[in-house]
């Protein structure tokens, strides 16, 4: 079965140079410029039961930050590994190690570099779920964003929406 990645930056450039390289060594890669791309792609894998290996995630995107992005993805999809790619790691290495990251890996690398950690992170054996004991309550969390778009008249809005 061929192995399965997302990866998520901004980087035009960076995204090609990674999907050629990892196509090569038989890995296939989904991309996504932005998170809600990201996000999009993760439903659209859960509803047609597609396998992702992982998720190699860049934590400076345009629309979200990929440290929130992260928190969301695991909150989400809890068995899919994250590795955290960034060229400001100086700065988000704390909050990326409350999240349980797989793996942080620091630009620039090379796709060597991504294929072995690739590969480290697939080797790691499952972690043992534990059953939960039920509680009496627990605190809910919810998180809101919001956009504002200026539409021509012209616009099709539903379709936009969508």
């Amino acid at each position: 079965m061929e192995k399965r990645i997302l990866l998520v930056d901004d980087e035009s450039s960076l995204r090609r140079s990674l999907t050629l390289g990892l196509n090569q060594r038989g890995i296939a890669v989904e991309n996504c410029e932005t998170g809600l791309c990201a996000l999009n792609k993760l439903e659209s894998f859960k509803q047609e039961d597609v396998e992702l290996d992982t998720v190699v995630l860049d934590i400076l995107l345009p629309d979200i930050n990929g440290v929130e992005l992260g928190k969301m993805i695991k909150a989400k999809y809890p068995n899919t590994p994250v590795i955290f790619i960034t060229g400001y790691a100086d700065k988000v290495r704390n909050e990326i190690e409350t999240l349980e990251a797989s793996l942080l890996l620091e630009k620039p690398f090379t796709v060597d570099e991504l294929a072995n950690k690739f590969a480290e992170v697939l080797d790691r054996p499952e972690p043992i779920q534990e059953t939960e004991i039920p509680s009496k309550e627990k605190e809910a969390l919810s998180k809101s964003a919001f956009m504002m778009l200026k539409l021509n008249k012209e616009a099709d809005f539903f379709k936009i929406y969508r």
